[in-house]
């Protein structure tokens, strides 16, 4: 077998495309080996050029004994947030409300739960730790920011598995007309736990 230039190249080039990927834990950097790179880096510096964005669509969850579907909404203003859901997890109609530091719950029956983390908050409504501040990134493509990440690409630039936090999300469909792309079917999975979205409609402002 050669041992040539070509190979120590490759060696090379895994290596600081790890080093890059752990430095980078505190923005959504994109790395990759694909030829997409330079349609990735483009793509992710198109989503930051809005400030907001919404969506409806279908969300499913499962702890692998327990689960449900129902209808989302997802309003998002910077680091303010509204979810609405309807007939999720078989509890009627019920809203969550983000912004830093605070996190609103409030049921169709009328009840209210609030807390400092939306993570504690859902965990205790749902029964199980579902990444809600993760997926606000996940659901447009993007790693979160505080935590290093591992993403598999397509050819043509769009993620199609990322590792991040213990998660794995797979990409299985994505809107290729619009730009920029956005996912419209994903699953997350940990363990037994699992999150799927299927997205409707898209409006990034």
């Amino acid at each position: 077998m050669s041992s040539g230039p070509g190979w120590l190249r490759l060696l090379i080039s895994a290596v600081l495309a790890s080093l890059i990927l752990s430095a980078c834990a505190t923005r959504p950097a994109l790395i990759s080996s694909s030829a997409g790179d330079q349609r990735a880096f483009a793509r992710a510096a198109a989503l930051e050029r809005f400030s907001g964005w919404s969506l409806s669509g279908r969300v499913a969850l499962s702890d692998g004994r327990d689960g449900g579907s129902g209808r989302l909404s997802w309003e998002q203003h910077g680091e303010s947030a509204e979810l609405n859901f309807r007939a999720a997890l078989g509890r009627g109609a019920w809203r969550l409300k983000m912004a830093p530091n605070t996190a609103l719950l409030e049921t169709g029956d009328g009840q209210r739960f609030q807390s400092p983390s939306v993570g504690y908050l859902v965990e205790r409504y749902v029964g199980w730790p579902v990444p809600v501040d993760s997926l606000s990134y996940w659901i447009r493509g993007l790693p979160a920011p505080d935590r290093a990440a591992q993403v598999d690409w397509h050819q043509d630039g769009l993620p199609a598995v990322l590792k991040q936090a213990g998660w794995e999300v797979v990409f299985e469909r994505w809107d290729r007309s619009s730009e920029p792309a956005m996912p419209t079917k994903l699953v997350a999975r940990r363990d037994d736990y699992r999150v799927k979205l299927l997205i409707r409609s898209w409006a990034l402002k």
